[in-house]
């Protein structure tokens, strides 16, 4: 994401940038960021450019708690509703995927591998 040599996992990421600025501007800097990362006029330029659909990666702790990953709650739901809302507002199919962190093979947790696709969904984009 950032090409971080030490800080390789977005939970690293994370943690540095709340080191490096504190918890709060961290917090505004990530809602900023995930706000920002697509908007409705990507969307528009994704159909403009001759394309009928769109996939959106989202990685699951954005649909989580940070103090108990067990209760689904997080900004994950209102990012995908409002990216699928400009896809179907665009005509375009809209697909996205929840990625997941793993233990590995010996029970450790890759920062580089051990990603899978724990859920999938595919809509139609209707008008």
């Amino acid at each position: 994401m950032f090409r971080f040599k030490q800080a390789n996992s977005p939970r690293l990421i994370h943690t540095l940038v709340n080191q490096l600025v504190g918890e709060d501007e961290a917090r505004r800097f990530w809602t900023t960021y995930r706000n920002t990362y697509i908007t409705s006029e990507d969307i528009d330029f994704i159909k403009k450019s001759g394309f009928n659909s769109v996939r959106i990666p989202f990685n699951y702790w954005l649909f989580v708690a940070d103090a108990d990953p067990a209760r689904l709650e997080g900004p994950g739901y209102e990012l995908l509703d409002r990216v699928v809302g400009w896809c179907r507002d665009a005509g375009l199919f809209s697909s996205w995927i929840c990625t997941l962190r793993r233990a590995g093979r010996r029970g450790t947790t890759s920062t580089t591998a051990g990603a899978s696709h724990c859920c999938s969904t595919a809509s139609r984009a209707r008008s």
